[in-house]
């Protein structure tokens, strides 16, 4: 579609003819004055995302830019927009329409959501919405931050590993089957065991496991075919998921194919490749994960204050990642949102490592937040060992540095850490026998910037600290809003950028009502003497 002329100003448009029955302080007309302009200026970013010349001219862009943020305020599906945009007067004066306008199709909202995604503009209204709070001041440059995530369900069934190696087998049989290809003698039957017929599904573990090691054997066999004679196939969705499918579920042992549990981050739906196990404390959920970082207050709410945080950052992610490694994209995200690393970012146990607590410290700012584990002092230091700050030098009780230190990474989270090690310096050490006992050589583990975290453990005792810890509860309100008020849990849509423009349309729905309900509550009081 080619881009459409701007449209102009027309005299029958909801707010020249019935503007005056609009309170100055009600939502709609709020937005006429506000958030509409902010649209208007977003004009040249969703150019873009459109041909100048050549098709059919498409939908004035502000429009459904526009359609699509009050969409997400009222938590409306395409087809009931479309409807509020031909009878609601409210809608009408906000986007500055006309009373007659004609009813649009609302597979167009799904059509530019495609248009934002296939232009790289995902991030263009929430990053509008943001940059007008930055300019009037609501959002600071710098200021406290607080960071925390959630989990997001995804749109698809939790199969059991029986069933999702059969309906992966399925998929890749059905392609090649229309592919028009020579197949061999033996593909006739993989047609009728996963095409023309199903198996019962109420199993014991036991057969359920026996299916799947008969099953991986088929899989096997046309695996081996497909690398073998139809190599040019492995570039097509359903030979790729077949492909992930054999690394993670199966493994060769002495020759023999077996079946294996799968790890974290394998596949557990062909429908929904996208979406994985997740797992925090005692939940589990197959979907993705959301990172929602928020400016503090700067000052104490009044009572009846609406408040003063608003959303500066949204990063989605698989569900198996760990919170640690969002840090970067979040300060990345904020920095190219024209944000400052912030004095102070409070976040829970999860977040927190040396390195961590290094880059927040070299870019400016702080980590705020506990860290997780004993707070008790390193069993090595009671012994007498001394351990440099940096964590990757000690000297042991008999005054010997250590001979080798060797970078280690625990897997759950990822953290690094050092192996010191002291071997031939204990050979003739008089303390040998205490500090060795049946060993040949001496170890001990200590963390990067070991300085920081003890620093850290020591400053989270004090009843100071925990009283600063008080400003990171305001996240969890956000995070609760976002759930119930806007339905962040569970996605409506598939693949990880189609989750993650949501969640940003989410995030820049919220921001806009938050706007909206201050700018009302800073007009009541002038509306009361009026």
């Amino acid at each position: 579609m080619s881009l459409p002329k701007r449209p102009q100003p027309s005299q029958f448009s909801v707010d020249n003819l019935m503007g005056d029955a609009f309170a100055p302080a009600d939502p709609y007309r709020l937005f006429l004055e506000r958030l509409h302009p902010v649209l208007l200026q977003a004009r040249p970013q969703l150019e873009l995302c459109y041909c100048r010349s050549n098709g059919r001219p498409a939908r004035e862009p502000v429009l459904m830019l526009g359609i699509t943020l009050l969409q997400f305020i009222e938590k409306l599906p395409d087809r009931q927009a479309m409807h509020m945009l031909k009878y609601h007067l409210g809608w009408k004066l906000a986007l500055q329409q006309e009373l007659g306008v004609e009813e649009l199709d609302p597979s167009l909202l799904v059509y530019f959501r495609q248009r934002l995604m296939e232009s790289a503009q995902g991030k263009l209204l929430f990053d509008s919405v943001l940059q007008a709070l930055i300019q009037t001041g609501l959002v600071p440059r710098g200021g406290k931050r607080r960071l925390d995530s959630t989990s997001v369900l995804g749109l698809l069934a939790d199969l059991s590993e029986a069933e999702k190696l059969y309906e992966t087998m399925r998929l890749a049989v059905v392609h090649l089957q229309g592919a028009k290809l020579t197949l061999p003698t033996w593909f006739e039957g993989l047609v009728d065991r996963y095409v023309r017929s199903r198996p019962d599904w109420r199993m014991t573990k036991p057969q359920a496991k026996a299916y799947c090691q008969k099953l991986g054997q088929d899989l096997q066999l046309l695996w081996q075919w497909v690398h073998a004679e139809q190599s040019e196939q492995l570039a097509h969705r359903p030979l790729v998921l077949l492909d992930r499918v054999y690394e993670e579920s199966f493994a060769l042992k002495e020759e023999a194919l077996e079946h294996a549990n799968p790890g974290p981050g394998s596949l557990c739906n062909p429908h929904e490749p996208d979406a994985v196990v997740g797992r925090k404390g005692k939940d589990r959920w197959v979907g993705f994960k959301v990172q929602i970082s928020e400016s503090v207050p700067q000052h104490k709410a009044q009572a009846g204050e609406p408040t003063g945080g608003f959303i500066t950052a949204v990063h989605t992610q698989v569900a198996s990642e760990g919170d640690i490694k969002s840090l970067p994209a979040v300060r990345e995200a904020e920095k190219l949102a024209g944000l400052e690393t912030p004095e102070q970012r409070y976040v829970d146990s999860a977040y927190l490592s040396g390195v961590q607590l290094r880059q927040e410290q070299q870019a400016g700012g702080e980590l705020m937040g506990p860290l997780g584990g004993s707070s008790a002092e390193h069993p090595a230091i009671k012994q007498g060992f001394v351990i440099e700050p940096n964590g990757q030098h000690a000297i042991c009780p008999a005054g010997h540095a250590n001979e080798f230190c060797r970078v280690c990474q625990k897997k759950p989270r990822h953290t690094q850490f050092y192996r010191l090690v002291w071997k031939k310096c204990c050979k003739e050490c008089p303390l040998r026998q205490g500090c060795l006992g049946r060993h040949s050589q001496r170890q001990v583990e200590a963390v990067a910037d070991y300085a920081l975290l003890s620093e850290r453990r020591e400053r989270q005792k004090s009843d100071e600290f925990r009283e600063q810890m008080h400003q990171r509860n305001g996240i969890e309100g956000t995070i609760s809003e976002l759930v119930r008020g806007y339905g962040m849990r569970r996605t409506r849509y598939r693949s990880l950028p189609k989750v993650s423009l949501c969640n940003l349309l989410i995030a820049a729905a919220c921001n806009a009502r938050r706007w909206l309900r201050r700018l009302q509550w800073q007009l009541q009081p002038a509306c009361a003497v009026s």
